[in-house]
């Protein structure tokens, strides 16, 4: 089977190297590999004002360490990779950027968030469903060993009735609130309790977002993000059968996500469903609107 060539776009984010590292380094570990892909092409925008130095670091460990070789635009990795990770932090400048792999059918992956809105996000949806080229975006947390573990335990225990699924809730300028790292405990939720989300009320602080969700089959769950203390990643599920309280902390997340990802390249099938990802993009800004409406009720905007 040969090796699949993986072109990136965007360098403002750490996961331009630690996923380079992971797919390029041939030392990996056994229990840490992730064969058939490596990065060979990446491209970064100019860097913002204050990130010039780490995207001058960024640049020259991909080029001289890991032998990628950079492009002048994002149009220009086509023809010389097979598969392409968009990975730019700014969710409002995914829809243009992967624009020209899916009208040239190349499998796409787009990091979190898949947009900054709903507004975006249903126009992303459309390009995505023109287009013959499977698709997959998600935060690495949905695949963390402890969620997945947690999942394949309600066979025995049942399904959750209810959960709290926490993590730190950091905001970025030009990103809107959850959007940023909410996102991570908002998808830690879906993968364990599924889609299905009716409604939110959210209570917002400076030192945390605390969010009730509705689901549609009269379930409910917790959101937490954090802000004013150190905070990890962690979850607790209600089951007929018992309950969890779970830390999620072995790190592993990065390795088992783009298994799923070079998996979905090399089948066509992605992992995580275009309408559950559109459904976190909703959440996402009815948590931000609730907040702002001290509380009020808002409801999922539908695709």
């Amino acid at each position: 089977m040969s090796e699949l060539r993986l072109g990136i776009v965007g360098l403002d984010t750490s996961h331009c190297l630690a996923f380079t590292r992971i797919l390029n380094d041939p030392d990996q570990p056994d229990d840490q590999r992730v064969d058939g892909a490596r990065v060979t092409h990446a491209w970064g925008a100019e860097a913002k004002p204050g990130e010039e130095a780490t995207i001058a670091e960024r640049r020259a460990e991909l080029t001289e360490r890991w032998g990628v070789r950079m492009v002048g635009r994002p149009a220009s990795l086509v023809g010389k990779v097979d598969s392409v990770l968009l990975l730019s932090v700014d969710g409002s400048t995914h829809v243009s950027q992967a624009r020209p792999f899916l009208a040239r059918e190349i499998p796409l992956f787009i990091d979190k968030p898949f947009t900054n809105s709903v507004a975006q996000a249903r126009a992303l949806v459309k390009l995505v469903r023109a287009s013959s080229a499977p698709v997959m975006s998600c935060s690495a947390l949905r695949w963390a060993e402890e969620v997945t573990a947690t999942r394949s335990e309600f066979a025995t225990i049942g399904e959750p009735i209810g959960g709290c699924f926490c993590g730190p809730g950091s905001h970025k300028p030009g990103i809107p609130g959850s959007f940023f790292y909410g996102i991570h405990a908002a998808e830690m939720m879906q993968a364990v309790m599924g889609p299905g989300v009716d409604c939110v009320r959210s209570r917002h602080t400076e030192s945390e977002d605390v969010v009730t969700v509705a689901y549609r089959d009269g379930r409910s769950a917790v959101l937490r993000f954090v802000r004013g203390c150190p905070e990890g990643f962690w979850l607790s599920v209600s089951c007929p059968g018992g309950r969890r309280l779970v830390p999620v902390d072995k790190g592993t997340f990065y390795i088992r996500m783009l298994r799923e990802i070079v998996g979905m390249f090399r089948t066509g099938t992605p992992a995580v469903p275009l309408d559950d990802t559109f459904e976190i993009v909703a959440l996402l800004e009815a948590c931000d609107k609730s907040g702002a409406r001290k509380g009020a009720e808002v409801k999922l905007a539908r695709p």
